[in-house]
C-alpha cells in the first residue's frame, strides 16, 4: 500500500510540475488573446457560411487556421520540457513500481478494474494536471 501512495503523490507531483511549467513558460495573457482570435475567426467564418459567401468563410478559415498555429506554437516549448521529464520519470518508475497494482471499487470502459501501475499513473497524471492547471489560472 505504501508502494501505491508513493506512486500517487509521485504522479501528482509531476501534475503540479507540469501545469506550474505552462504557467511560467507561457505567457497567458497571449493565449487569452489568441483563444479570443480564434473564436472571433470562427464566428466570421460560421457567419459567412450561414450567408452562403464561401470565399468570406475560406479566408476565415484560413485566418483562424494562423490564429489556432500561433497558440500551437506558444505551448510547443511547455509540452517539449514536459515530455523530457515525464519520459525520464516513466523510466525510473518503471524500475520502482513494477508490482504495483490499483484495484478500483468500479470498471472503468477502458481499464476495467485492476489497474497497473502505469495506468494508475495517467489516470492521476492527467486529473492532477487538470485541476492544478484550474487552480493555477493555465489556459
Amino acid at each position: 500500500m505504501a508502494a501505491f501512495f508513493e506512486l500517487t503523490m509521485i504522479a501528482i507531483g509531476l501534475g503540479l510540475l507540469s501545469a506550474g511549467l505552462s504557467r511560467v513558460l507561457v505567457n497567458q495573457d497571449d493565449i487569452r488573446k489568441v483563444k479570443k482570435e480564434v473564436e472571433f475567426y470562427k464566428g466570421k467564418m460560421n457567419e459567412a457560411k450561414k450567408a452562403g459567401d464561401m470565399q468570406k468563410m475560406n479566408e476565415h478559415m484560413k485566418a483562424m487556421s494562423k490564429a489556432s498555429f500561433k497558440q500551437v506554437g506558444k505551448n510547443m516549448r511547455v509540452t517539449l520540457v514536459s515530455a523530457i521529464i515525464f519520459f525520464g520519470a516513466l523510466a525510473w518508475l518503471s524500475s520502482q513500481y513494477q508490482a504495483v497494482k490499483a484495484q478500483l471499487p468500479f470498471s472503468l470502459p477502458v481499464f476495467e478494474s485492476d489497474l497497473g501501475w502505469f495506468s494508475w499513473y495517467i489516470l492521476v497524471v492527467i486529473a492532477s494536471t487538470f485541476v492544478f492547471r484550474k487552480l493555477l489560472g493555465v489556459e
